[in-house]
């Protein structure tokens, strides 16, 4: 009787060891799901934080809470150079200078970054000039700068007036750039074409010519 009953509960131990073992394995089993699904919703979270969808909407409302650009402002995006035409949820809206509409995802601004012209007080234009070998060098700067501060909009104050910088001498050529500063930062385009074009002129009147590498 007492052997019987000794089996019975070695049997009935055996029984709760095995129902023990297998329910934590289904406990583990659950754990790790349990993580496994914690870790893909945050996975799923982290994406929709740098999607296009919520990642430009997110990037949408920080510049416009830190008032990066604004309605009207000439910025350079990469490539892209232009006036902000209008900002909404998912792109900024910028007018080139061929008067071409281009919309470029909020997250690249944050993440490119923005070079914003109408936010400095000046901004400087870079004008390359190539001139040949045997040219008076010191008559011609004299006449370039002396056009280029008679071009409307540039600025001749003392500590903004024009400079002709030598940047690299050729077997015969002299590669020059003239770097002249305006405070009309949105109209630095026709400045420079401008300028150029007084410059040109100026040197073709002085019989200086100008030569490419």
């Amino acid at each position: 009787m007492l052997t019987k009953g000794l089996l019975y509960l070695s049997f009935l131990v055996t029984i709760l060891v095995v129902l023990n073992l297998w329910l934590a394995s289904q406990i583990n089993w659950l754990n790790e799901f349990l993580k496994s699904t914690s870790i893909l919703a945050l996975s799923f979270v982290a994406g929709l934080f740098t999607s296009s969808i919520l990642g430009n909407v997110l990037a949408y409302q920080i510049i416009i809470k830190r008032r990066d650009v604004k309605e009207g402002d000439r910025v350079k995006i990469n490539e892209i150079y232009g006036d902000v035409v209008s900002i909404d949820f998912f792109y900024t809206h910028i007018r080139n200078l061929d008067n071409e509409i281009l919309s470029i995802p909020n997250l690249i601004l944050l993440t490119k970054g923005i070079k914003n012209f109408s936010k400095m007080d000046n901004v400087v234009i870079h004008c390359p000039l190539t001139l040949t070998h045997g040219t008076d060098f010191q008559k011609a700067k004299k006449v370039i700068l002396k056009a280029v501060e008679k071009t409307e909009g540039v600025d001749s104050s003392k500590s903004k007036e024009p400079h002709l910088w030598i940047k690299e001498f050729t077997a015969w050529t002299i590669n020059c750039e003239v770097r002249a500063h305006t405070k009309n930062v949105k109209e630095k385009d026709q400045i420079k074409y401008q300028m150029t074009e007084n410059i040109l002129t100026a040197l073709n009147k002085e019989g200086i010519t100008t030569g490419r590498d």
